[in-house]
C-alpha cells in the first residue's frame, strides 16, 4: 500500500458527508478492492482502541455506502448519510480520522488519516 496520506475534512451534523480514500502499492499502482473490507473511523486521539472510537464505520455493515468498484487512479468514493452524521452533535470540535483496509489476502494497508472538524450542519434560523 501506499504511504500515510494525510488529509484534513469537515464533517457537517445532519448533513450527507461524502469522501474519497486512496488505496495504491508502494509504486503507485492500484489496488483492487474486490473483497476488501474499509473501515472509516473518527477517535478522539489517533492511539485509542476502535471501541473507545466517535464512530466506526465499515464497508461489511454498510455496503451500499462504499464504492469499492469503480476506483480511479487509486481514488475511493464513500457516503456518510445523514442518520451518521446526526449522530455527532456531541463530538463538535477537532478530531482524527483514518481509513483502514483489509484486502481480500488478508493484509492491511497503511491507512489515510488527518484531522476532522465536526462542525453543526442544516439551517440556521435567524
Amino acid at each position: 500500500m501506499s504511504d500515510t496520506v494525510n488529509m484534513d475534512i469537515e464533517i457537517k451534523t445532519g448533513v450527507t458527508f461524502k469522501g474519497r480514500f486512496i488505496v495504491t502499492d508502494q509504486f503507485g499502482a492500484v489496488r483492487s478492492l474486490a473483497g476488501a473490507k474499509v473501515w472509516f473511523a473518527i477517535k478522539s486521539d489517533p492511539d485509542d482502541a476502535d471501541g473507545s472510537a466517535l464512530l466506526l464505520y465499515n464497508s461489511t455493515d454498510n455496503a451500499s455506502n462504499f464504492d469499492l468498484t469503480n476506483g480511479v487512479n487509486g481514488v475511493y468514493d464513500f457516503t456518510l448519510p445523514v442518520a451518521i452524521t446526526g449522530t455527532l452533535t456531541t463530538a463538535i470540535g477537532e478530531a482524527f480520522w483514518f481509513h483502514k483496509v483489509k484486502l481480500s489476502d488478508g493484509t492491511y494497508g497503511e491507512p489515510t488519516r488527518g484531522r476532522v472538524f465536526i462542525v453543526r450542519g442544516g439551517i440556521t434560523a435567524i
